[in-house]
């Protein structure tokens, strides 16, 4: 006689199968805040481009400071090329302490709020003048050297645009925390970031992405506003929500960008074998969209 198998106890068994999914991965979300904590807060190598540096002095330090040959588990958190005036550690200089003050008022006001999305993360940007974003690069090792050079002498030379600042890539992320501690792994990936100072000028955004494409980077893109950071929100976090307000793919064959814009909930193309139409990306900026003023007392920081 054939046993009967409760099909509640099959929507329970695989419902605990997802929680336990679930849970799993946002025990990797918390391990990454932690980690993104660490790695900001350690040391940096850097290189800062003054009026007075040569581009031999650039070439030296690139080769010197390859993503492949310096290690975390030797203590470096970051590689980092950036002007006198771009971005470092959220941890270092006074503006680093100013920004961190903001971002724990920020951080109240979101867990007080009940209804969270990526509207809600544009409208605690703009009430608190958290307005910097960054474009992600996510790459394998064996090409991480040679994307990351392409970056920054385009930096260098001003191929990304005036409004770029600063650029950053991993190390080989040589750690793996296992039971409270950080034990040595092969690197296999890295992330490289490039920063732009606004998340509501959307063109500029969008121009950086271009700037990208020219170089030869052809895979997937995300664009994450600093808020996301400063909030804990990461991918699989318990709200649900993407950390990113931006997503590129591109299509070589036609030289077109296609953007899921996160936040509007909408797609998108820009084709680079025309300038865009102002107007019409204009017309969906996000700023237009957050219910919040910018607090005046945050405008000068």
């Amino acid at each position: 006689m054939e046993s009967k198998v409760d099909p509640t106890e099959v929507f329970k068994a695989d419902h605990s199968e997802e929680d336990n999914e679930m849970n799993s991965k946002r025990q990797a979300v918390d391990i990454s805040i932690e980690r993104s904590e660490k790695y900001d807060k350690a040391d940096w190598k850097l290189f800062i481009i003054t009026p007075y540096s040569k581009w031999i002095e650039l070439e030296t330090w690139l080769k010197e400071n390859l993503p492949t040959s310096i290690r975390r588990s030797d203590g470096v958190g970051w590689i980092s090329v950036r002007y006198e005036n771009g971005r470092g550690s959220f941890h270092r200089s006074e503006k680093s302490k100013q920004l961190e003050e903001k971002g724990k008022l920020a951080r109240e006001y979101w867990q007080s709020i009940q209804s969270r999305n990526n509207k809600s993360l544009l409208d605690i940007a703009a009430r608190y003048n958290i307005r910097g974003g960054k474009w992600l690069l996510y790459l394998e090792t064996h090409e991480v050297d040679q994307m990351w050079s392409l970056i920054v002498k385009a930096l260098f030379s001003g191929e990304l645009g005036s409004i770029i600042k600063s650029v950053k890539v991993s190390p080989s992320d040589d750690l793996r925390k296992i039971n409270h501690r950080f034990v040595p792994e092969p690197c296999k990936s890295h992330v490289l970031c490039i920063y732009t100072e606004d998340i509501f000028k959307k063109i500029q955004v969008l121009e950086v992405e271009a700037c990208v494409r020219k170089l030869g980077f052809w895979n997937k893109l995300h664009y994450k506003p600093d808020i996301s950071t400063i909030l804990g929100v990461f991918l699989f976090s318990k709200d649900g929500i993407n950390p990113s307000m931006l997503t590129s793919t591109y299509d070589f064959s036609s030289n077109i960008s296609r953007f899921h814009d996160k936040v509007l909930r909408k797609y998108f193309n820009v084709d680079h074998n025309t300038q865009p139409e102002e107007e019409n990306i204009v017309e969906d900026t996000w700023k237009e969209l957050t219910n919040m003023t910018i607090d005046t007392k945050y405008t000068a920081i």
